[in-house]
């Protein structure tokens, strides 16, 4: 196998297969595979180093040879947090312009084409941008409810106004997270604790309503603006639990396959997960998301965050109300 230094425009290939020194050759001068990078699949550090980065990675495997288990565990990992992946034959077919269809299994995978498309890093960078725009422009009209929030924790608790948690990320990497806070200065004085949202004994009581309404969730817009996170996608969970449930859950690292959002179908149809039980119901949505995100499913989730959102500010607002009646 050959290397090439890695840079931001570089493809890299995991090889699932003996490839022979021509067609390495081949694909190095082909024209879909400009500063092409191999790596063979027993090389794990040096490829999922590469899969973490923003660079495209795709693993070409050999319908013909047999992977031995550790290596289609890492091909499972490998997909698990964004790898895309075909077959030698199609990819071949791709780089040199025509395609060898001889039965149905080729057929499939040849339509197949998000599985190859040299352009998919691309538009997910034009998306990000986009996204990222957005962020800074919803920042504008909000900017008096991040005021009013801030005052509401500094009269009511003492203490930092936001605090940041460590998350993992799109990819596996890891990232700090920006919330306002709702919970007590010492609520993890004995280590980290599962959260039960607004009903969590940690928090105090305008914080109860922060939660509940998810207002405490805002300053995760500067995630967005940042790349860590985008509006709508699965929820980033913490080292210390996914550790835990990518070992109790299977395909769990899939989730890392898109970028974590502020929202998503598994927040809204699950809620809080307060357990790895919990955590096994909301990976079935997580993956649904996962394989049917179209717009049509990302406005139903912006529709029923905001319904959502209004509907617990008034509920709130209104027992708050009738317990001040009642003293």
């Amino acid at each position: 196998m050959i290397t090439h230094m890695l840079n931001k425009q570089s493809t890299i290939i995991v090889a699932a297969a003996p490839i022979d020194f021509a067609t390495i050759t081949f694909l190095s001068n082909a024209a879909f595979s400009k500063d092409l990078c191999i790596i063979p699949i027993h090389c794990v550090q040096e490829y999922m180093d590469a899969l973490k980065s923003e660079e495209s990675c795709l693993i070409v495997y050999d319908r013909n040879y047999k992977l031995d288990i550790t290596q289609i565990k890492n091909f499972q990992r490998a997909i698990g947090l964004g790898a895309r992946w075909c077959s030698l034959k199609v990819y071949l077919s791709h780089v040199r312009g025509f395609a060898e269809i001889e039965n149905m299994s080729d057929l499939l995978e040849w339509l197949e084409l998000e599985n190859y498309k040299s352009e998919t890093v691309f538009i997910e960078r034009m998306k990000s941008m986009v996204t990222q725009f957005a962020a800074v422009l919803l920042l504008i009209p909000l900017s008096p409810l991040f005021i009013a929030i801030a005052l509401g924790i500094k009269l009511t608790n003492p203490g930092p106004i936001i605090y940041s948690q460590t998350r993992v990320g799109h990819r596996g990497k890891t990232f700090q997270l920006f919330k306002f806070r709702s919970m007590y200065v010492d609520a993890e004085c004995n280590g980290p604790q599962w959260s039960s949202g607004d009903r969590d004994p940690r928090t105090f009581p305008f914080g109860k309503f922060l939660r509940k309404s998810h207002l405490d969730e805002l300053p995760q817009l500067w995630n967005v603006i940042k790349g860590d996170l985008t509006f709508i996608g699965p929820r980033p969970e913490r080292p210390e639990y996914h550790t835990i449930l990518v070992d109790e859950i299977p395909h769990f690292e899939s989730r890392t396959r898109v970028k974590p959002g502020i929202t998503g179908w598994a927040q809204l149809i699950s809620g809080y997960a307060s357990s790895v039980e919990d955590c096994k119901k909301k990976i079935a949505h997580d993956l649904f998301f996962i394989r049917n995100s179209h717009r049509s499913l990302h406005l139903t989730i912006i529709l029923k965050t905001i319904q959502k959102v209004l509907s617990e500010i008034t509920i709130s607002s209104f027992k708050d109300f009738l317990r001040v009646k009642s003293k």
